[in-house]
């Protein structure tokens, strides 16, 4: 026998001290046919505690090290092809730990299935519990597979196997659920009608009890079947079917059946009364019989069609509140699957929109998936005068002011535009300063090594602001590069040029600048916006790449959990040494988003966003980390906002 085979998966919970994850994998029936039926299917729940970065590793080595060995002799029995399986896990993990250095067993919870034909075979270990669903009786069947002694380099001890039958439900959870649920509770999420909203009651049930993250993999047995090889496969797919009506459809042809035997009815009368007329006068009346017939089965003809499109349109709506429920449950681990399934859920609600028909449902439903992608992405609307405030408006020193950057030194903040410095102290603005009458600024930077503001302009000079004066900066070899970002750290200062493909270096010297020295030696920066550096020099493009340099070489990283919506225009990056965060400002989406910078595999792990749809034109900001406030520019204003 072969069992049907229907699975979802479950996040709940929302402390993230954890990586948790569920792997499927099965072989393409379409190209291997029965081998792919004799192969069966391979599941794993999987969750490694206090290591984000290594859980990652750790979960998908486990996960491609058991898949290699189940699936490679299809022929053997398929207990040994699992048991063998457990073994070369067992093997490769206690190499994998001496290379890594560090005892992760401890930290493991999984669990690891198989489903060929109608039997099912499980291994655990860890706090990772299986539980199987049957006409309601729930029963642990992982319960004593990590018992026995185990050497450090072992996960998994035992095996456990059973038949399936119809209706079965199986959960693989990384966490002990029956500690906050009961086993009734639990035993009737298997009257569901899919595995889908099996979870969805689930997740009803543990969401105000469960803190730490828990993933949960729900496999449902919708029906068997026998299998005989691949002439079997071809006979299925040959079986003739039969359409039957159903009960709806069935009444609407009575009733055409009884419209149509009435009329019957009436014009045998009318030809009864009438049978003394002449030929001219019959005709008439048969005409108009005709005519009369017309007109019904054209209504009827255009209210069927109406009712098709009523019921469409209903049927629509059903499947975009699938998509987004399985948008919400895939969200916690595969948020591009979450996307992809949200956007489809969004154009099906706004078709049923555009149709008129159910306008009110849709609009409801369009309100949730909004609700739901901003919480999947960790949206925060900003409100003025409720989330943000004005912290100074400069068009009370200057009604055309234009700004185009803000930086922060010690206990003031200066706003700068192509020639003129407005300084703020206290939400008070100081007079505007001139920065010089020949020259147009094209970007500025605070320099903290030594306490001054640095003006690069498009003449290709710098201008040094300090202690009331503003003063040309000479280099050495006489030439500063021109460029889309200026930046100082440490003792020196850094000049993004992304038409030289370049970022050029400058030492500071005692009363001047070094010559320039190339700091990029391998990375691409065409179409670079802006710069940013904490130690690692980080290049914006304005695709939404960050390029991630270290001594001049690009470093390979990821962004893990990138938002739904992606940058398509940013232009200003942030950050600082000692920050954990690095922000990037789009002013076409009206958001900062936030980046957590990973300190042990250098990745960068997106966190959230605040969108600012009140502000008419962002055009710089910074963080900060001080008071953990972030100050946003437009072109009169300043905006200050706690985070």
């Amino acid at each position: 026998m072969r069992v049907n085979v229907y699975f979802e998966f479950l996040f709940v919970g929302k402390n993230e001290d954890a990586f948790v994850k569920n792997y499927f994998y099965e072989l393409d029936e379409e190209e291997r046919g029965e081998e792919a039926v004799k192969g069966g299917k391979l599941f794993m729940n999987f969750e490694m505690m206090n290591n984000l970065a290594l859980g990652e590793d750790v979960g998908e080595f486990l996960f491609q090290t058991v898949k290699k060995c189940f699936f490679k002799k299809l022929e053997e029995d398929p207990y040994v092809r699992f048991e063998e399986a457990l073994k070369v896990v067992n093997q490769e993990i206690a190499v994998m730990q001496q290379e890594k250095q560090f005892k992760f067993i401890s930290n493991i919870n999984v669990v690891l299935g198989a489903i060929v034909g109608d039997e099912l075979f499980i291994s655990q270990a860890g706090e990772s519990e299986a539980y199987l669903i049957r006409r309601k009786h729930v029963s642990i069947i992982s319960e004593g597979l990590s018992e026995g002694e185990r050497s450090h380099s072992e996960v998994f001890l035992n095996i456990a196997n059973g038949t399936l039958e119809k209706g079965d439900v199986v959960i693989f959870s990384s966490n002990k659920l029956l500690r906050f649920i009961s086993k009734s509770e639990l035993g009737s999420i298997s009257t569901e009608s899919t595995i889908t909203r099996s979870l969805q009651k689930l997740k009803d049930f543990l969401k105000s009890e469960i803190q730490n993250k828990t993933v949960i993999f729900g496999i449902r047995i919708e029906g068997m079947s026998e299998v005989q090889g691949s002439s079997a496969k071809e006979k299925q797919f040959k079986l003739p079917s039969i359409p039957l009506l159903n009960k709806e459809k069935a009444f609407s042809y009575v009733k055409k059946f009884t419209f149509f035997f009435s009329y019957i009815s009436v014009v045998s009368r009318y030809f009864r009364k009438f049978s003394g007329m002449g030929k001219k006068h019959i005709l008439i009346v048969i005409f108009l019989c005709f005519f009369i017939l017309a007109v019904g089965v054209i209504a009827v003809k255009k209210r069927n069609d109406e009712q098709k499109k009523i019921a469409s349109l209903e049927q629509i709506l059903v499947d975009a509140q699938e998509d987004m429920n399985i948008a919400e449950t895939k969200g916690n681990f595969d948020k591009a699957t979450a996307g992809i399934k949200l956007e489809e859920a969004r154009t099906k609600a706004l078709e049923v929109v555009d149709s008129g028909v159910h306008y009110n449902k849709a609009r409801q439903l369009l309100d949730k998936i909004e609700e739901l992608r901003n919480s999947l992405d960790g949206i925060v609307k900003m409100k003025e005068g409720v989330d943000y405030t004005v912290f100074a408006d400069l068009s009370q020193k200057r009604s055309n002011v234009d700004s185009l950057g803000i930086m922060k030194a010690k206990d003031s903040l200066y706003v700068y535009e192509y020639n003129a410095l407005y300084r703020i102290v206290l939400h008070s603005i100081e007079d505007p300063l001139t920065i010089d009458e020949n020259e147009s600024v094209v970007t500025g930077s605070y320099f903290e090594d030594r306490d001054s503001l640095l003006f690069l302009t498009k003449s290709n000079r710098v201008i040094e602001y300090k202690d009331g004066q503003f003063v040309f900066m000479d280099t050495e070899d006489g030439n500063w590069h021109g460029g889309v970002g200026i930046q100082g750290y440490s003792n020196k200062v850094y000049i993004l040029s992304p038409i030289e493909n370049q970022i050029w270096r400058y030492v500071r010297r005692r009363d001047n600048y070094s010559g320039s020295e190339s700091y990029n030696r391998n990375a691409d920066l065409q179409g670079t916006v802006s710069m940013a550096i904490d130690g690692n020099v980080y290049a914006l493009k304005s695709t939404g790449e960050i390029i991630k340099l270290y001594t001049g070489e690009k470093q390979n990283y990821r962004i893990m959990k990138e938002p739904l919506v992606p940058m398509t225009a940013p232009v200003k990056i942030f950050t600082e040494l000692d920050m954990s965060q690095i922000y990037v400002m789009e002013p076409l989406n009206k958001r900062v988003l936030i980046y957590n910078k990973d300190s042990q595999s250098g990745n960068l792990v997106y966190s959230g966003q605040y969108i600012f749809d009140d502000i008419p034109e962002m055009k710089d900001f910074f963080v900060d980390k001080v008071s953990n406030k972030l100050y946003l520019l437009d072109k009169t204003k300043v905006y200050e906002a706690k985070l």
